[in-house]
């Protein structure tokens, strides 16, 4: 406590009335006070101490009686010491942003000790570590396990984007806690031809583009300048360092595959022009691509939630549709490419939601944006504007989300389950329709393999009926038993026990009867033509029809397609009356986007014979 203050609170108490103690007022004046006891006031003989000015205010009402103000949130005066507002600031001094920025350095870069000393190694060691999860490469780059799975791989574009978003924010903090980021603040660059390494740039403290943030609004020929001078002219050694430890630290938090891809640019740099700076940007530049391709996929992406909206999410989860709204976004306000209607496009599309008052909130901000766009006067695109209208909504619906979720007023249909999308078509992966009705060519490989993967994230739900030995359960608590479901399918004929061989049953409708290999249909029966698959196929061609090479039937029998007697079709068309072009296009592009080496074989045999 300073003399003015002492001054004016001796002033105050003189004018209050009662008699001071002169005692206390010396050590008040000394910035020392001490009671006996701890907890409770002078006139009991207890109290607390407080010393060096911080202290509570202690008003003297009395000669003999003080009263100390109590701790506001429930602690006692006595169990902590406060400072007063006139201590606790200073309006002498006042603190710039970048001195406020600086508590968030944990090692500053003058800090990390002399190369090869053992404080250096721990720092580096710290400051390059891997972050937990990798940053991932493209899909058609990565490769697949035993299992044909792909590591990290995202169920879409804008899934990825907020993947390698939310790592890019961790790779950021870690560069701001070991002081790294300078390097990565680059200047305008004013005049490319100037003699002067200073004439050749704008000044930083006016003019700067984030790396980590802006990596799209400046070139790499930009960057590769900069790191060119910046080797060459840089004052700071510790910025060459931190340059170095964050093309380590990028490298230690990528897959593999993309680390490949990486180099293979990096590598094509003039070696006076490969650093951290040109590195990171990139990688990227990399992960994040923005063609032409890529920026009209995210506005139709944008275009399609406000046809279909919430009601199309798994769990109609808005957190989640939240994030990849943001993040595709974002990507497309980087290269000034959002459209003005992307607000009413998410407003639409929150609207359709199966939760009645999340869907009338935004049903009414929905009527008022468009109330808005109507009078607003069309003018130049703004990304930016635009992004923070985005982002403001996606905000205030996760709060409403979160609302409702507390008062457990977030109650979407039972049988809207995150599985739900296994239930699309297994033959082309549309959820309007079964595969059965599916309009496009069968891929038989696919929709095995469709069903397996359905089949085997469904082994761990229990096969057990609905307990108390009641239906197809094993007694009490059927449901989730171990015991499983031997019923095979409809139709499926179990044979005669006692006359081995006789029939070979099976449950994928293919079976031989009285030595001959047969097909069964639930409307026609058993039949040497068709099983209940194609059963409608059949029924509109019957003369024509043939089941596929890939069916089951063909492998049982051991017969091909060409021993079935079926109609010779005219030179240059398929039986079915599609043009040979048309069908080897056709063979081509399931020839590309199949991952099964076996249909892909009989599709080159295929083309091979029509050709």
């Amino acid at each position: 406590m300073d003399g003015d203050s002492l001054e004016s609170d001796r002033d105050s108490r003189r004018q209050g009335g009662g008699d001071q103690d002169p005692d206390i007022i010396a050590e008040l004046e000394q910035g020392e006070l001490r009671f006996g006891n701890q907890g409770g006031s002078r006139a009991n003989g207890s109290g607390f101490s407080m010393a060096n000015g911080a202290s509570a205010q202690v008003s003297v009402q009395s000669k003999g009686t003080y009263q100390v103000p109590s701790v506001i949130g429930g602690a006692s005066a006595g169990s902590r010491s406060i400072i007063p507002t006139g201590n606790y600031f200073d309006d002498t001094t006042r603190r710039s942003r970048r001195m406020v920025s600086a508590r968030k350095v944990v090692c500053p870069k003058g800090k990390r000790g002399d190369q090869g000393s053992r404080d250096y190694s721990r720092h580096h060691s710290a400051a390059t570590a891997a972050i937990p999860e990798l940053f991932g490469a493209a899909k058609h780059f990565r490769t697949k396990n035993a299992d044909g799975e792909l590591s990290y791989k995202y169920k879409d574009i804008q899934s990825e984007y907020v993947g390698n978003l939310d790592k890019l924010k961790l790779f950021r903090k870690r560069m701001e806690a070991f002081d790294m980021f300078d390097p990565f603040l680059i200047p305008t660059w004013t005049d490319p031809n100037a003699i002067s390494v200073l004439d050749r740039w704008g000044d930083r403290k006016v003019d700067v583009i984030d790396l980590t943030k802006h990596w799209s609004k400046v070139s790499l020929e930009h960057v590769c300048a900069w790191q060119r001078d910046t080797f060459d002219w840089c004052t700071d050694v510790d910025n060459l360092t931190s340059m170095e430890w964050v093309k380590e630290f990028l490298t230690n938090s990528c897959d593999i595959n993309l680390v490949k891809r990486l180099d293979e640019k990096f590598e094509q740099l003039f070696e006076y022009e490969q650093g951290g700076i040109t590195y990171l940007k990139i990688a990227l530049d990399e992960m994040f691509t923005m063609s032409n391709m890529v920026i009209t996929s995210l506005q139709k992406f944008l275009k399609q939630f406000a046809q279909e909206g919430l009601a199309k999410v798994p769990n109609e989860d808005v957190r989640l549709c939240a994030e990849q709204i943001a993040a595709v976004c974002a990507r497309l306000a980087e290269v000034d490419a959002l459209p003005q209607e992307v607000p009413g496009y998410i407003l639409e599309g929150f609207t359709r939601c199966s939760v009645v008052e999340f869907r009338d909130i935004h049903k009414l901000l929905y009527t008022t944006d468009k109330v808005r766009q109507m009078r607003a006067v069309s003018g130049r695109r703004d990304s930016n504007t635009t992004l923070v209208a985005v982002q403001k909504l996606c905000s205030e619906a996760n709060d409403v989300f979160h609302s409702l979720n507390l008062t457990n007023k977030w109650n979407i249909p039972q049988g809207h389950r995150a599985d739900a999308v296994g239930f699309a078509c297994d033959n082309c992966g549309s959820p309007d329709h079964p595969s059965y009705k599916c309009p496009q060519p069968r891929n038989e490989a696919k929709i095995t393999k469709a069903k397996e993967a359905r089949t085997k994230s469904n082994d761990g739900r229990g096969s057990g009926g609905r307990g108390r030995g009641h239906g197809r359960g094993d007694g009490r608590g059927g449901r989730g038993g171990d015991r499983t479901n031997t019923r095979g399918k409809w139709g499926a004929n179990k044979g005669d026990p006692a006359t081995p061989g006789t029939n070979t049953s099976s449950g994928d409708g293919v079976e031989k009867q009285n030595g001959k290999w047969m097909m069964n249909c639930k409307s026609c029966g058993w039949n040497e033509t068709h099983t209940s698959r194609f059963h409608g196929e059949w029924d509109r061609n019957q003369s024509t029809f043939c089941i596929p090479a890939t069916h089951v039937f063909w492998t049982k029998s051991g017969t091909t397609p060409s021993a079935l007697k079926g109609p010779t079709p005219a030179a240059g068309t398929a039986s079915s009356g599609v043009s040979k072009g048309q069908l080897s296009g056709l063979i081509n592009r399931y020839k590309t986007e199949s991952d099964d080496g076996a249909f892909t074989s009989f599709l080159s045999e295929f083309e091979s014979l029509l050709n």
